[in-house]
Parts: C-alpha cells; structure tokens; sequence
C-alpha cells in the first residue's frame, strides 16, 4: 500500500504543478499552456511504461479490441452532453461565473481551430489515459482493491487539478472549480470504465471526444 501511496501522490504532485503553471493566465499563448502540460506527463508517461511492463499489464491495456471505437464515442457524447448541461448551469454566461470559462478558454486555445493544438490535445489525453487509467489505477487497485480503485483515482485526479481554483479564479466569481468538478466526475466514469473493460482504448476515445468539444469556445451544438 506504500508504494501505492507514493505513486500516486508523485503524480498528483507533478501533475499539479503542471495544472498550476500550465494553466495560468501569466503564460499568454495556448502553445505555452500545452508546453508546461506536456512536458510533466511526458516524465510520467515513461514512468508508467516502464511500471506496466514491470508489471506485465502494458500489452493487455494497449490491445485493442472491437466495439472500442464505439464504445468511446459514445460515452465521450454523452458525458460531453452532461459536461454541457453542468457548464451551463454553474456558469451561465449571463452571470459573473462566466468568467470561469473565458479564462479557461483563454489559456487552452480552440483546438477545433487550431490543427497544432488538437494534435497536442491528442497527445496529452493519451498521456493521461496511461498515467492515470492504467498505472495509477492498476497501483490503486493493488492497494486497496477493486472496490475502493476507481473512486481513489477520482480524487487523486481532481486533486491534481486542485491549483486550477487559484489560477484560474475569476476578478468577480472568485475561485473556479470547473477544472476540479470536471476531473472527479470525469475521472469516476473513465476509471469505471477502465477496470470494467481493462484496457485503455474505450477511455481514450471517450475521453478525446469530451475535451473535444469541451474545448471549443461556449460550446453551442447542444440547444438550448
């Protein structure tokens, strides 16, 4: 369970501290936000390479198999809808908790515009789908079992985010938690999802196709 521990807390430590210059409004240009992003989770990633094939769990996580592809982009859709719908209600864009988004926006870039970006946004959620939904969920469910893993990896994934409250606060909404209620709710379905199917591609899918279209500027393909 120690070893577990430290793992988990080294990356939620790097990984913090990326959200935490990352996401901060002194790095003026989206190619710098990925920068600062990419370069922790590049550390990481090798790291969580190296741990699964310790561990013989690397090829099982990376095999494909077929329905995959389907199963992501449908649970990326629907979990993009939620995402939305969420978005929508804890920050209307009538109100002050509008500038929440625009500060995100801000910092991230329209990868939807941008080919560069959306190349980085690839990279950077198949990164986190190896650090989180294979190596730190595999080291959890070592520790404490399957019952309590996919909750555990939640947590520890919205708390990587936890700087994203300060750095991307708002002059009148004050601290922002859309970053940190994202990660935990995102984080639940995908590491559910992960120990259910045990490999990576579902979550991979569905994960590029939520930060996907919650990446776009005040998403507008949901009516209403």
């Amino acid at each position: 369970m120690v070893a577990g521990v430290k793992l988990t807390s080294l990356c939620i430590l790097l990984v913090g501290l990326a959200t935490g210059v990352g996401l901060n409004p002194r790095l003026a240009e989206p190619w710098q936000t990925w920068t600062a992003l990419l370069l922790p989770y590049s550390v990481l990633t090798a790291l969580a390479v190296r741990e699964l094939r310790a561990r013989g769990q690397l090829g099982a996580r990376l095999i494909p198999r077929g329905g995959d592809l389907s199963i992501g982009i449908v649970l990326g859709l629907v979990m993009a809808i939620a995402g939305v719908v969420g978005q929508r209600a804890l920050a209307p864009t009538s109100s002050p908790a509008a500038e929440w988004l625009f500060g995100i926006y801000a910092q991230v870039g329209n990868v939807q515009h941008d080919p560069l970006l959306l190349v980085g946004l690839v990279i950077l959620v198949a990164m986190e789908e190896i650090v989180w939904r294979a190596m730190v969920l595999e080291t959890l469910e070592r520790s404490l079992g399957r019952r309590w893993t996919a909750p555990a990896s939640a947590v520890a994934y919205a708390l990587a985010h936890l700087p994203t409250l300060w750095t991307l606060a708002g002059v009148n909404a004050g601290l922002n938690p859309l970053l940190v209620l994202a990660a935990l709710g995102c984080g639940l379905c995908w590491s559910f999802a992960a120990l259910a199917l045990g490999r990576l591609w579902p979550t991979f899918g569905a994960h590029l196709v939520f930060s996907y279209f919650m990446a776009a500027p005040l998403p507008s393909w949901l009516p209403g």
